[in-house]
């Protein structure tokens, strides 16, 4: 098996981000500054010549992977797979507020956050079946080239915890902030995450932002 690449790219930042509500998969812009940690991104990229760039069909990772192909010299590829989890009637919230509006639910989070559904939505496994069944199809298709995603929060751990074999749970043990760059390679010996959310091109301190 010759080796794989994969670079993953998380959207920049919304406004949504900003005030730390809960995304999912309402269809909110990038902001200003969140353009300038992608292009920064991109800039941080330059020369790496991939053979593919997917990003899902939400506009802040369509934005994200928009500015990326203009400096990386590929079209982006739309992938509803790639999707943020989807938060249900939990969107558009903070934590404080989905905690007031929905206390059963969210005691239910506190004590399992691995099977917590938000009231409406979908289940960390269900977001990551539909996540890692479209990246593994990637891994097979892409072979021994250079593939971008521009991605979610949730999606870009649920590749990483796949990569290092770790539990579900593991993704609440490490960051991935807007505009951070992780790159995972492929070979026959398996996937090592070779960069973890990179995040120096941004010239700014990692960010703590709420769930995608």
């Amino acid at each position: 098996m010759n080796e794989t690449t994969l670079i993953l790219v998380r959207h920049g930042q919304t406004d949504w981000n900003l005030q730390h509500r809960f995304q999912g998969q309402c269809d909110v812009p990038l902001n200003d500054h969140g353009r300038a940690q992608v292009a920064a991104a991109a800039r941080r990229l330059a020369g790496v010549r991939p053979v593919a760039l997917y990003c899902s069909d939400l506009v802040r990772c369509r934005e994200t992977a928009e500015i990326l192909g203009s400096v990386l010299g590929v079209a982006p590829t739309i992938a509803p797979e790639l999707r943020e989890r989807s938060f249900g009637q939990v969107e558009g919230l903070t934590r404080e507020e989905a905690v007031a509006r929905f206390p059963e639910s969210w005691a239910q989070w506190s004590s399992n956050r691995d099977t917590w559904i938000p009231p409406g939505g979908e289940s960390a496994g269900e977001a990551w079946g539909r996540v890692l069944g479209f990246t593994e199809k990637l891994w097979q298709r892409h072979e021994g080239e250079t593939v971008v995603i521009a991605g979610h929060g949730g999606p870009i751990k649920a590749i990483i915890s796949r990569a290092l074999g770790a539990p579900m749970s593991a993704r609440f043990a490490f960051a991935v902030s807007n505009g951070g760059i992780t790159t995972i390679t492929r070979n026959a010996g398996g996937p090592t995450v070779a960069m973890l959310n990179e995040t120096c091109h941004l010239g700014e301190p990692p960010g703590r932002v709420e769930a995608d």
